[in-house]
């Protein structure tokens, strides 16, 4: 079994590892790229696809902060292109094993280098869990896209 491949593994049925698109709408490349641009890591991330109302998507790789903006790209492409596509407004990454979660790409702009971090009340690591967090994200992108605008 390939270690990219074990990304959000949870013991259950042996992950798939066929690719069939050397692509990033292909979760399998996806999720091998990302391991292998980020040096080959241990540390697993969740990637969420934010399409200006919810979170549509998600996905657990093998990454680091050094490869967020390729995470972004990834996940623009994946929701983008999936079976379901969906628009895709913003993107966020949490660690796995840590605490926080990271926007990393919004409305055009790539955050990777200065990831801005965000406050969410979810029981979980899942933002979307947070209803109060998913209804008001949309106003603080409007407002970041904003403040981009005007220099």
């Amino acid at each position: 079994m390939p270690a990219w491949a074990l990304a959000g593994y949870s013991g259950a049925s042996l992950p798939n590892t066929a690719i069939y698109k050397n692509d990033f709408s292909d979760a399998n490349f996806l999720k091998k790229a990302m391991w292998e641009l980020s040096g080959k890591s241990t540390i697993a991330y969740t990637i969420w696809g934010f399409d200006g109302h919810s979170f549509s998507s998600s996905i657990m790789v093998f990454g680091s902060p050094k490869i967020f903006d390729t995470m972004a790209d990834a996940m623009v492409t994946w929701q983008s292109n999936s079976e379901n596509p969906h628009p895709i407004r913003a993107v966020l990454v949490s660690p796995f094993q840590g605490e926080g979660l990271y926007l990393i790409y919004a409305d055009g702009i790539y955050y990777g280098d200065q990831p801005i971090q965000m406050e969410h009340q979810s029981f979980n690591a899942n933002p979307n869990n947070d209803q109060e967090f998913t209804k008001m994200l949309p106003e603080m992108l409007d407002r970041l896209k904003a403040r981009n605008l005007s220099g």
